[in-house]
This record gives structure tokens, sequence and C-alpha cells, in this order.
């Protein structure tokens, strides 16, 4: 880790551990639940805050949900206006149409869909994992929409040798295939089978976060079981992938203020290209921080609250009032 990053990480690291105490301040109230409507059916999203508040989107990760955001969205500014979305083949949202290929890029599309029917003309983004991602390459794709990104656990999208081109559209090809082969009924689990499945597959989350995935990522039947209802073509690999080079054409495109925030006990996947994309953002964005925190990749939902105050530093000279910069 360079000189400027580890002075970063200290500086940010004390700020959170001063300020970690959040039981005396206003929350951020859950307020509806709404579906935007696409051509296969509607996105789905939940709502934290009022319409006149400050725009954020919310981009969960990999194979989860908007109730990711659980923890986190209460010890936000109470003048955000903070809406959650289910990604396609996730949560509520519909599954795309039958036949498609799981890709990378549609998931920037969803978002350009919502933001017009919103018409939002500014806006920032909360993503994690995955959703951070998608944040960062959206905001290079239309860098006058985007005001501020916040990724957690992720610094940009994972990117692949073009070498590896072939072999990965293969496997993409082959698991999209496979799936649609196998034609049969959703498996059904008890709750507790269900919340052990999910457990044993995600190392990082803790009973009671499971418990919060669960109650938007599966479907109550009338015996009492639940069978999950993301699309199983969420689970295959993207057909095409960015490389290096095309992960930095669109970081010059930023404009926008960015906060990586890493958790320490996550797998670090970045070591080998942080240093590079860090000069990338610094280069290109109005202000870039890069902030460590402990805590394992769900950190956002298992303890939100050493994460809540990294979140609401960065938004303070953005808030609109003393309470909101100072709540956190």
């Amino acid at each position: 880790m360079s000189r400027l990053l580890r002075s970063i990480y200290r500086y940010n690291f004390r700020h959170t551990m001063a300020t970690s105490s959040t039981s005396g301040a206003r929350k951020l109230q859950l307020t509806d639940e709404v579906r935007f409507p696409v051509p296969w059916g509607h996105i789905a999203a939940k709502v934290w805050g009022d319409p006149g508040g400050r725009p954020v989107l919310g981009l969960h990760g990999w194979q989860d949900n908007a109730n990711s955001f659980d923890a986190l969205a209460p010890l936000l500014p109470t003048d955000f206006y903070f809406i959650v979305l289910d990604f396609p083949g996730h949560g509520r949202s519909s599954h795309r149409p039958p036949g498609l290929p799981n890709q990378f890029v549609e998931y920037l599309f969803d978002i350009k869909r919502v933001v017009d029917v919103l018409k939002w003309k500014r806006f920032s983004i909360i993503g994690h994992s995955m959703g951070g991602g998608i944040g960062v390459t959206f905001a290079g794709l239309f860098p006058e929409l985007v005001e501020r990104v916040v990724s957690l656990d992720l610094m940009a999208p994972v990117s692949r040798d073009p070498e590896m081109a072939p072999s990965l559209l293969r496997t993409s090809i082959e698991q999209t295939l496979g799936i649609e082969a196998v034609n049969k009924e959703e498996k059904t689990y008890t709750p507790e089978a269900a919340l052990k499945r999910l457990l044993d597959a995600n190392a990082s989350l803790t009973e009671e976060a499971g418990k919060i995935l669960l109650e938007r990522g599966t479907k109550v039947l009338e015996d009492g079981r639940v069978m999950f209802t993301r699309d199983h073509k969420v689970k295959t690999r993207t057909p095409l992938s960015f490389s290096n080079d095309h992960l930095l054409a669109f970081i010059k495109q930023m404009k926008c203020e960015y906060l990586a925030l890493r958790f320490l006990h996550s797998p670090d996947f970045e070591k080998a290209r942080r240093q590079q994309f860090s000069e990338a953002f610094s280069q290109s964005c109005s202000k870039f921080e890069y902030v460590e925190l402990p805590g394992n990749h769900y950190a956002h939902l298992v303890s939100a609250e050493v994460v809540a105050p990294s979140v609401c530093q960065f938004f303070s000279e953005y808030l609109s009032s003393a309470e909101n910069r100072f709540a956190c």
C-alpha cells in the first residue's frame, strides 16, 4: 500500500472509531416499496426517506437483494431519498426473458431505465461489491448524471485478461444452455434449511444477516416451505468481461467524487491492481478516497455501525443541515 493510501486509511479509521455511536440520532425511515416498469416486467425497489431528499441509488451485490442495505440505510443522513433496487433476477424483480444470457452490461441499462422514470438529473450511488462496480461503470458512462459514488468492498469491476475471452465466453454459453436444459420444478426448503443453505455458501453472513436477505430472496409457500426467487441464470458467468484497459477508459470519463471502502477481513482480489486504479481515480474524479475498515464482505449488513460513519463523512459537505452532517 502506498504512503498516500496508508495516510487516508489512518485518518478515516480514526474518524470511524470516534464517531461510531449513532444511538441518539434520528434515523432514515423505510417509506415505500415501488416497482419500475420494464419491457419484460418490473424492477422492484425499497424506498428510504422522502422524495424531496437528496437522490441516492442503492445497488446490491451478486445474488443478493435490496435487503442488503437494511442495516446501513437507517444510519444514513435523514435527508437522503435512498432508492435501493433489486436487480432483475434478484429479490422481487422480474426475471429477464427466457433464452437470454446473464450479462453485466444489462445492469447499466436497468439503472438508466430507472433514472429516466425518476427524472433524476443528478444523483449519487452507494453500491456493494458487484453493485459498486456497476456504479463506477455507470459513472463513467454518464458522468453528467452522477454526483458521488460509494463502493463497498470493490474498487472497480472485475477485469479479465483478453486472452481469457474465448474460454470465458465458452463457459458462459455452456452454463446458460445447461440451465435451460434442466427443466425441473424449483426446490423447496424449510425456512431453517434455506437459511443453512445460504449460510453454508456465504461464510461472511451471520444468522441474522442471512434471515434479512432471505426475507426478500425467498417466497413462502402455502405449506410454510420456501423457495428461492432468484433467476438461476444470475449464477452463470457473464459472456464478455472488461479488460483493465477497458475499465481505465471508463474511469477516465468519471467526474464525480468517489469513495472506495475495503473491508479488511474480506478476500483481497484487487491487491495487484489497486495502486494503478487508485492513481486513475485520483486523476479523473473530482475527489477520490480509499478507506479500509474492519469487517468481512458483508460488513455493511453485519456491522453497519462501523461502515456508516465513513459514508456519512463522505457526504457531509453535500448535506443540507447541521443535523445531518453530525447525525452519523
